[in-house]
């Protein structure tokens, strides 16, 4: 398992830069599901099941990055996504096989049009990138940049490997372009036109020192209630709780994710979510426990076992 998240974390994958990551699940899938790619680059892994009704098991291939916008010695650059500006500041970025240094003209609150890269080589203009990982294996957590996000993915993956027999047709869509307004979740789900949608996010773990609130690293999945695109179903929040007792829930997720688009796509689905706890949620260095992604992926694997009550 760590040596799967462990490479997931060092691939780049930009918004709309997504390829090495896609390419890289459909050769871990490959013999394991149904596996198609759509035009806006969705992996899509099918697992027949034994009924008609399909479930969407919804999850973000994509991580904050950069788009060259002016090239030269000091290339200027746009951000796709919301990674903090100030942390651009200083980092070693990676563009194409290209790498190079953010700077920026102020020290103090730069916006994006502030930030440069130093490269030795000239970047054309639309070239995509993103920060380059410095990942770690401390103790029994997973920590760099954007580990939530692609710790949450690696959950997905490994229940779409696991071979098990759902009851829906299920399909774990790893979606392209999601943190620029949930693109590849809408094509998903106008294609495959799903009764149900859960989707697979992260939270903010508070655990630390100076943190507030109840959320722990190392306490397993969460059950999200509603983010600002979304008042997740009761159907799905019933079904989630019933496959793990005690589950602690998220009230309001300050992050919104995807399945608030499948909710309202090619006429709805009954839409909910499972979130993965994330310390240092948003820095320059995330933390992520062993213990959650592997929770998670069962409690998916779970939810997929048996049918949703209407």
């Amino acid at each position: 398992m760590t040596k799967t998240i462990l490479e997931i974390m060092n691939i780049p994958a930009p918004s709309g830069g997504e390829k090495s990551m896609a390419d890289y699940i459909e050769q871990a899938l490959a013999g394991k599901a149904e596996i198609s790619r759509d035009v806006l680059g969705n992996i899509v892994a099918r697992k027949k099941g034994k009924s008609k009704k399909k479930l969407m098991i919804l999850c973000r291939m994509d991580e904050p990055g950069i788009i060259v916008s002016e090239s030269g010695e000091f290339s200027r650059i746009t951000k796709t996504g919301k990674y903090p500006t100030e942390l651009l500041c200083g980092s070693t970025v990676i563009m194409g096989d290209i790498f190079g240094v953010a700077h920026a003209e102020k020290s103090e609150k730069p916006e994006a049009g502030d930030i440069f890269i130093e490269t030795a080589e000239e970047v054309p203009v639309g070239t995509l990138g993103a920060v380059a990982q410095n990942t770690r294996l401390i103790g029994e957590r997973i920590c760099g940049v954007w580990a939530g996000g692609k710790s949450a993915l690696a959950a997905a993956l490994f229940a779409a490997e696991t071979d098990f027999a759902p009851v829906y047709d299920t399909y774990f869509v790893f979606e392209a372009q999601g943190l620029a307004g949930g693109r590849g979740a809408l094509a998903a789900a106008y294609n495959i036109k799903p009764d149900y949608c859960i989707s697979v996010g992260t939270c903010a773990a508070n655990d630390f020192p100076g943190g507030k609130g109840d959320i722990e690293s190392g306490g397993g999945a969460v059950l999200k209630l509603a983010d600002s695109g979304i008042i997740c179903d009761k159907r799905i929040i019933s079904h989630i709780r019933n496959k793990k007792e005690g589950i602690c829930t998220l009230p309001v997720s300050e992050e919104s994710f995807d399945d608030g688009v499948a909710h309202t796509a090619a006429g709805g689905a009954i839409s909910g979510g499972i979130v993965l706890p994330v310390r240092h949620a948003g820095s320059a260095c995330e933390a992520v426990s062993l213990y959650d992604i592997n929770d998670v992926t069962d409690l998916i694997i779970a939810c997929c076992g048996s049918e949703i009550e209407e």
